[in-house]
């Protein structure tokens, strides 16, 4: 088995710094978003000294939304400052493992987002699972770019691109872990979702499938 894995995870080369992207989800969202997972968490993982909060809400039965506040302390060279990340999350049940595909957005891109969370939540009420149409482009404004009053309308328009971590754990606990794909993989890989299942579904006992810069600990707050 290793044989045949190895070669397409290629270890010697190691990227760090955002997690692995995948054009296609693991599944269509067909999993019922438990109301354990609801709450506020706080996040641990990365090697720092900020303090990241997370708070979980549902947006249908199937999809939920992830709010994910950094606050950085101040230094004495920078003053406190904050950061947020969206995700419109939905989860995928390979045997008896979860894993969630997440959707990220920031702040300067919230327009989008409330674009595909009334598409999802109008598509519900229809009946449907899952999203059908496609929904206006992100647009990914970098801080620089912003500083220098660049118009949101100069950046290219990004298609969706996925954040796939497995769950380690139960959400009925007071804690759970997410451990992100490798970055080594890449998307030219996978041409479908299907495609994408079976691969993480015949590997997903292994460690190497999975990103060593990618795990975070999500401690419950409340509820």
């Amino acid at each position: 088995m290793k044989k045949l894995f190895i070669p397409l995870l290629t270890m010697s080369v190691l990227l760090v710094g955002c997690p692995y992207e995948s054009a296609n989800p693991l599944s269509e969202p067909n999993v019922k978003v438990p109301s354990s997972i609801l709450g506020t968490y706080e996040k641990k993982g990365a090697e720092t000294d900020a303090i990241v909060t997370a708070k979980v809400e549902k947006i249908t039965d199937f999809h939920f939304l992830m709010t994910e506040v950094t606050n950085y302390p101040a230094t004495a060279e920078t003053d406190e400052m904050k950061d947020t990340v969206f995700y419109v999350s939905f989860l995928t049940k390979i045997d008896n493992d979860y894993f969630i595909n997440n959707l990220a957005y920031s702040p300067s891109n919230l327009d989008a987002m409330n674009i595909k969370i009334d598409e999802l939540k109008s598509n519900y009420k229809a009946g449907a699972t899952a999203s059908t149409t496609k929904i206006v482009p992100k647009i990914v404004v970098d801080t620089v770019a912003a500083e220098e009053d660049f118009e949101i309308d100069e950046y290219p328009p990004m298609p969706d691109m996925y954040y796939i971590f497995k769950v380690d754990g139960n959400f009925t606990d007071n804690k759970f872990r997410l451990r992100g794909l490798t970055k080594n993989l890449t998307n030219e890989i996978f041409k479908s979702s299907n495609d994408l299942y079976n691969y993480v579904a015949k590997y997903k006992g292994l460690s190497i499938l999975y990103d060593k810069d990618e795990i975070y600990t999500y401690f419950r707050l409340s509820k």
